[in-house]
């Protein structure tokens, strides 16, 4: 499972923060730590994966972290429209990735980047993935997208004047 941290900037880009990643890791030990970071980021809005065994992790962050959690179900046509929205974003530099800080993460998501492979299908869609490997970071990098795309403009902090 991967957790994309992202900011909305100027213009509607979506600038990625952090990714963090859990490989086999319990039920409760995920929810735990997803609904804190979180609430420590204070994000706006956390798609989460509601597919298959995603629901029941999908439907305990809605319990902890409360409405800003959205489920999004996997289907040839929701995945052919993340592909779609992720390939324009790249393109037009509307999705920034994180710096290569040299941890595993930024390792993974460039791998799997240059892995993910895509074939349009009849009646316009699109299939996309790694089919030699893993490719939950990309996957994660899309629902990020989605999340920001949905929250709206980004916000800017102005304080108040102190007088």
């Amino acid at each position: 499972s991967v957790l994309t941290l992202a900011r909305v900037a100027s213009g509607g880009r979506c600038e990625i923060v952090r990714q963090v990643a859990w490989r086999s890791a319990a039920y409760a030990r995920l929810t735990t730590e997803v609904a804190a970071l979180a609430r420590g980021w204070r994000l706006e809005r956390l798609v989460v994966d509601a597919t298959g065994l995603g629901g029941p992790i999908a439907a305990r962050l809605a319990e902890s972290v409360g409405p800003r959690v959205a489920p999004f179900a996997f289907t040839a046509a929701s995945k052919a429209a993340l592909g779609f929205a992720l390939i324009a974003a790249i393109e037009t530099g509307r999705l920034l990735l994180h710096a290569d800080d040299g941890s595993p993460e930024a390792a993974a998501v460039r791998a799997e980047l240059a892995d993910c492979g895509g074939e349009f299908t009849a009646g316009g869609g699109l299939r996309w993935g790694n089919e030699r490997g893993h490719d939950d970071h990309v996957a994660s990098l899309a629902l990020c997208l989605h999340a920001a795309e949905a929250a709206g403009p980004g916000r800017r902090a102005t304080g108040r004047s102190r007088e």
